[in-house]
């Protein structure tokens, strides 16, 4: 007997009991009641439903299955999702040396800046569009990304030590004057002072002077004339009002 008949079989012994009546009273009363016949039926039947459980077409369907959502749900699948590593990457740091093409920041939006020799691509990743040493300059949320160059490096650079940060290995004028404080000012300031004992830099500061002077001098006779010229202007319109008295 299949899995199916048998329930079939157990439903349909029941109802049948449920609708016989027996017993020796003239009312035709049931014994014990229809109730008690329906539940010992339905008791029986249990048993052949326990009975029919080795077949396997019944006891796949009686199978407890997976009762949390699967499809569009995050509530279990979060976890498994894949790491992004959004932000500055291990190649992207300050003193790292690069290759072209190589990805140096993963980011959404414009956070960060593509300087020299960096781009920004259509997913707002940065990369570098050659081999070099990445620098890194500017305050929070105005942070520019370059890549300098090897050959510029190797011949004019020097890196200070436990910061990545590359620093002139001369000094030059355009190079301006720097802060105390940090270990780049510091730096600067001391490779200033030197250049200025030095020949070109004697020439180049009292060449300085010179034009401060003249710029200076420039300035006094300019303010100087519109002084003058205000003072003709006042005593114009004083002598108009006196004629016209």
């Amino acid at each position: 007997v299949s899995g199916i008949d048998a329930l079939g079989s157990a439903k349909t012994d029941v109802d049948a009991a449920s609708s016989v009546p027996c017993g020796n009273s003239a009312g035709g009363a049931f014994v014990g009641g229809a109730r008690a016949a329906s539940a010992s039926l339905a008791a029986m039947a249990s048993s052949r439903k326990r009975a029919v459980c080795g077949c396997t077409r019944v006891a796949s369907s009686l199978v407890m299955r997976a009762h949390k959502k699967a499809a569009a749900s995050t509530k279990n699948q979060g976890k498994k999702q894949n790491p992004k590593h959004w932000g500055i990457l291990k190649k992207g740091s300050q003193g790292a040396r690069v290759k072209q093409g190589q990805t140096l920041v993963r980011q959404k939006g414009q956070k960060f800046e593509a300087g020299r020799g960096t781009t920004m691509g259509h997913n707002s990743f940065l990369k570098a569009t050659k081999a070099g040493v990445v620098q890194w300059r500017g305050k929070k949320g105005h942070r520019e990304c370059t890549v300098v160059p090897y050959e510029y490096v190797t011949t004019r650079c020097t890196m200070l030590p436990h910061t990545g940060i590359l620093v002139p290995k001369e000094y030059k004028p355009w190079m301006g004057i720097h802060k105390t404080g940090t270990q780049k000012g510091d730096y600067m300031v001391k490779l200033r002072e030197e250049w200025l004992e030095t020949a070109e830099g004697k020439a180049w500061f009292t060449e300085r002077e010179e034009k401060m002077a003249k710029k200076k001098k420039k300035n006094e006779d300019l303010l100087q004339a519109a002084k003058e010229a205000r003072e003709g202007k006042v005593k114009e319109v004083a002598e108009i009002s006196t004629s016209g008295d």
